[in-house]
């Protein structure tokens, strides 16, 4: 359904504005085509965009409908979502503004009904793989398959013809485009070049964002970049834009510009930052409760089919701190005959978003990918990835993002030693009122002494953290110096120097049935 928009008599007139880009434009029919400036994408992370701009015309004196192309496409814009107001600036007054959007005429691998019944010539491999031509009224186009009418008996059976090549029309009809376009009715007292505010909602526009950690160990700091990836599949070519990306539910792309419940003026927001090309990469950020604007600085260039990856923060000498965890929550002690061999030491990067410090402001949540600085000629280099949930200024991140290369563990089940102990309660479950109870009853126990050897291959120290599990499955009886965490769950912090290693023992009381 066309949408329609009206506006009321036009404010003030305004200096013209300096051109910076315009959309893509597939046809090159019209002259009067408007050239978008001061584009701005507002990208949601719903994957939908805002299109703001200022849209230059070259309008007649008089009442005159003038064609706009370059719009997306009818898979992609947000049907009631087009408005163009305010036009001014030029020599003139316009009034009797009226806005339809339409559709394309002819779709990509279809036929439209404006080429229906024309007489046409075609091209075609007849047999031996030789050209043929035939001529008659086009009834249907099916790609390599077409329908004629031959002749002048419209009774007459139509002929198919396979594996067309080439089609000849006559001439081009007239409405005929292949592109949608906006159908723009204005009436101007005075003929010249004029500004308008264009609003519209696209769909085909998203974002996504990664951080990127060079890591130097012997240091211990790091840097840390931000990346944004901006995928344009919304058919249209946007030149010399600059990027908003909304992070946080603003509302569904069919919700109006402007109005209540969506959209970025809806926001408050209208006035956000613009920074120019500067020397920092870093975005502006700007907060509206739960939701977060990032204005990208500079203009961006966007291709229609492709990706765009753009810098929006980046910050050097962070400190971090390298932590190593052995998770032995699993009771690995309680089936001795499974328990020996090596563990995955889990390395995690630990680093403070501080006030006044290297970062400084919040980061958004995003996947993490860490990179050892260093030679990997010489010695293993660690690299993984992980996820960062959002840091604000004054909190602390501890980001799992590989197992160990040169943290090692290896558990051994040294000794078993077998105990009994009378008036114990019975059985290992058995419980008073039980069948077969008897205080009288012996229990019977294993104390398994286990050892963790730890290792540190790396050329700094390390901090490890032994996560522990004692419960009524086995009671600790000596050994490790734990910190209970919660419930059952036990750590045990071990210092490890550079090329040290060191053994932590338990010995652990199980019961036997």
């Amino acid at each position: 359904m066309p949408n329609k928009s009206r506006s009321a008599k036009p404010s003030a007139k305004s200096s013209a504005k300096k051109l910076v880009g315009q959309p893509s434009r597939t046809s090159p029919r019209l002259d009067d085509r408007p050239y978008l400036s001061n584009v701005t994408l507002v990208i949601h992370n719903g994957g939908w965009a805002e299109v703001l701009g200022d849209a230059k015309l070259n309008l007649p004196a008089g009442a005159k409908e003038i064609e706009i192309l370059g719009l997306p496409d009818e898979n992609n814009f947000v049907a009631g979502s087009l408005r163009l107001d305010g036009i001014n600036g030029g020599p003139g007054d316009v009034t009797e503004v009226e806005v339809n959007y339409e559709p394309p005429t002819c779709q990509s691998g279809g036929m439209s009904h404006h080429l229906q019944n024309l007489e046409v010539e075609v091209e075609y491999r007849a047999g031996n793989n030789k050209l043929a031509t035939a001529r008659g009224r086009l009834l249907a186009d099916n790609g390599s398959t077409v329908e004629l009418q031959v002749g002048n008996n419209d009774n007459a059976k139509p002929e198919k013809i396979n594996d067309v090549v080439r089609i000849k029309y006559p001439c081009m009809p007239s409405n005929f485009r292949t592109s949608p376009a906006v159908l723009l009715t204005a009436a101007a007292d005075k003929a010249g070049e004029y500004l308008a505010d264009l609003r519209l909602s696209t769909r085909g526009l998203s974002w996504n964002r990664a951080y990127e950690v060079e890591l130097d160990r012997q240091t211990g700091m790091a840097s840390i970049k931000g990346v944004v990836n901006l995928p344009n599949n919304s058919s249209v070519d946007w030149w010399g834009a600059r990027i908003i990306l909304v992070q946080g539910q603003t509302g569904s792309p069919q919700d109006d510009i402007g109005e209540a419940g969506g959209g970025y003026e809806s926001l408050g927001l209208a006035a956000a930052p613009m920074p120019k090309r500067a020397r920092s990469v870093n975005a502006a950020q700007v907060n509206a409760g739960d939701v977060k604007l990032y204005v990208l600085p500079g203009e961006y260039n966007l291709k229609d089919k492709s990706q765009k990856t753009v810098t929006f923060f980046r910050a050097d000498d962070v400190p971090v701190e390298q932590e190593y965890r052995l998770n032995l929550r699993n009771r690995w002690w309680y089936n001795a005959g499974q328990a020996n061999g090596k563990r995955a030491v889990a390395a995690y990067l630990k680093f403070k978003n501080e006030e006044g410090g290297p970062i400084n402001q919040t980061l958004p949540a995003a996947v993490l990918s860490v990179r050892e600085k260093g030679d990997n000629a010489s010695r293993s280099l660690q690299t993984g990835q992980g996820s960062l949930g959002d840091l604000p200024v004054g909190e602390e991140a501890s980001v799992y993002f590989t197992n160990a290369i040169d943290v090692l563990a290896e558990v051994t089940v040294t000794k078993v030693e077998k105990v009994t102990e009378k008036g114990k309660g019975g059985k290992a479950r058995a419980k008073p009122g039980n069948p077969g109870y008897s205080e009288e009853e012996e229990q019977k126990f294993e104390l398994r002494t286990c050892e963790v050897k730890l290792t540190n291959r790396s050329r700094r120290d390390a901090k490890l953290i032994v996560e522990e599990m004692f419960d009524q499955y086995g009671e600790l009886q000596k050994g490790s110096k734990f910190q209970l965490v919660s419930g059952a769950a036990h750590e045990t912090t071990v210092a490890l120097a550079a090329g040290a290693e060191e053994t932590v023992t338990y010995v652990v009381k199980v019961p036997v049935n």
